[in-house]
Parts: structure tokens; C-alpha cells; sequence
């Protein structure tokens, strides 16, 4: 287990000893996620276009976060329309897919980092 630490460290290039390895579904990833992140009453912006999304904004839901979903059908995100919602609603985190397998689109991640960091 260590010498698989050590290797998620490297790929993450970070040197926090808190490092692990989840061994679970991507379901199960995501629930970790924001169950160790979401905080009851937390305002969470989530990009959803498929299941995954909606899986979020369900988990998000049980953890009595405040929930703002921007749907799509069909199509991911613009950057233009991330930066817009995130202005408007002025969430406390944002969620997006990166690979939507339910449809088949793939949402490019460059630049929304910059836009949360506003």
C-alpha cells in the first residue's frame, strides 16, 4: 500500500500524508468526495448533461447541500456559460463531469479552475 501511496502522490504531485487509494466505483469516488467536502447548507453548483451529474446533484441533495443544477442535454459547457453561472449563484463548490459515459461528451476542464478562483 505504500508504494501505491507514493505513486498517487507523484501523479498528484503532492506530499500530503493524507493520500489514499478508494477502492470503489466511480460511484463510491464521488460520494466520498463530496460527503468529505459538502457541509449542510454549503451552496453547490453542479454541470450535469447525463447520470453522473444527476447522481451528484442526488448525493449533493442527501447531504442537505443547496443544490443549483445547470442542464444540458445532449452537449457539454461552454467556459462563457460556467463563468455565468458561477457569477450568478456564487457557489461554494462546483462539480463537473469530465466524461459523461451515460452520453458519450466529454466536458474539456481548462479554464474552469481559473473561473472558481475569480
Amino acid at each position: 500500500m505504500d508504494d501505491i501511496k507514493k505513486g498517487i502522490q507523484y501523479v498528484f504531485q503532492t506530499k500530503n500524508e493524507l493520500t489514499l487509494a478508494i477502492s470503489a466505483s466511480g460511484h463510491g469516488g464521488m460520494e466520498t468526495v463530496l460527503c468529505n467536502l459538502l457541509e449542510p447548507g454549503d451552496k453547490i453548483l453542479i454541470f450535469t448533461y447525463g447520470i453522473w451529474g444527476d447522481r451528484a446533484a442526488d448525493i449533493a441533495n442527501r447531504l442537505s447541500g443547496v443544490v443549483i443544477k445547470c442542464e444540458k442535454q445532449n452537449d457539454n459547457f461552454s467556459l462563457e456559460e460556467i463563468e455565468n453561472a458561477v457569477r450568478r449563484h456564487l457557489p461554494r463548490f462546483v462539480f463537473v463531469v469530465q466524461g459523461e459515459s451515460s452520453t458519450g461528451l466529454y466536458q474539456p476542464l481548462e479554464g474552469i479552475g481559473e473561473i472558481t478562483r475569480r
